[in-house]
């Protein structure tokens, strides 16, 4: 079975992405975070990506060349001093191993045209941004969810002749 992996331009995708950006509010740090959540949650949930690599502009000097981030299949990655983080995508699709399935998320051109270069598949911003909405649309808020049930179903179903004799036969059962 071929490994499917993802790239992602960290920044690219952070500025772009309404779902990121908004954390830039707190700072650099919660757009990562919130990235790199996504993505071990999109990975937890749809279990058809194996491994996430979101590559950041930075120092690595300072912060590190290669971090993993809080669950598995899920690493941050630091540009080296002086490097992009584009170059160093564009590195890593260099020495990608053929058997994997990769999938570069970026609006950068070079960055796109250097995965179609090595017959990979490519992914801009508001794509991945789509995927992102999509997947949170369908996960509404569970306490949201059961209080709308508890309302709509149960209350609005029964009619009130129904409901007297329920409660009459519970009160008998607990002898109340």
């Amino acid at each position: 079975m071929k490994m499917h992996t993802v790239i992602i331009d960290g920044y690219n995708v952070i500025y772009r992405v309404p779902r990121f950006k908004v954390q830039l509010d707190r700072s650099l740090q919660a757009g990562r975070e919130a990235l790199l959540r996504y993505c071990s949650e999109w990975r937890a949930r749809r279990r058809d990506v194996d491994l996430f690599y979101v590559v950041f502009d930075g120092d690595s000097s300072v912060i590190g060349g290669e971090i993993a981030a809080s669950a598995p299949g899920v690493r941050a990655i630091y540009s080296k001093t002086g490097e992009t983080a584009d170059r160093r995508i564009r590195r890593m699709l260099d020495q990608a191993d053929r058997r994997e399935t990769i999938t570069v998320v970026s609006d950068d051109n070079e960055v796109r045209d250097s995965a179609r270069v090595h017959h990979m598949d490519s992914m801009s911003a508001s794509e991945f941004a789509r995927v992102a909405e999509a997947r949170t649309a369908e996960q509404p808020n569970s306490r949201t969810t059961k209080e709308k049930m508890r309302r709509s179903d149960v209350k609005e179903s029964l009619p009130p002749s129904q409901a007297r004799a329920i409660t009459d036969e519970l009160r008998d059962l607990w002898n109340t």
